[in-house]
């Protein structure tokens, strides 16, 4: 289940929005905290399934996705937010280089 990073006092609901998908707990929880001092709105996911179904629940800003990630990888994440209804306006290259 993805979880969000708990917002402080700086963050309001016009607070740009941004689902991190990222297996690595200590790197997502160092990501997660930046981006949330940035002023975003983080959604934590561990993994591909968990962060296409937090994008398809509720509506982003910004993906930021790990290549490598079990079982499916962050390219193929992005191929399928791609081809979702409620995802598939989001502008990104899913291809490496």
């Amino acid at each position: 289940m993805a979880q969000a990073v708990a917002t402080g006092p700086n963050t309001t609901s016009l607070s740009p929005r941004v689902l991190l998908v990222e297996d690595q707990e200590r790197t997502a929880r160092g990501l997660g905290e930046l981006l949330h001092l940035e002023g975003f709105v983080v959604t934590l996911a561990k993994d591909g399934p968990t962060g296409i179904a937090a994008a398809a629940d509720a509506p982003v800003d910004a993906v930021v996705l790990d290549v490598m990630l079990p079982g499916m990888s962050g390219f193929d994440v992005c191929r399928r937010l791609r081809r979702l209804e409620g995802t598939s306006e989001y502008q990104s290259s899913c291809s490496p280089g």
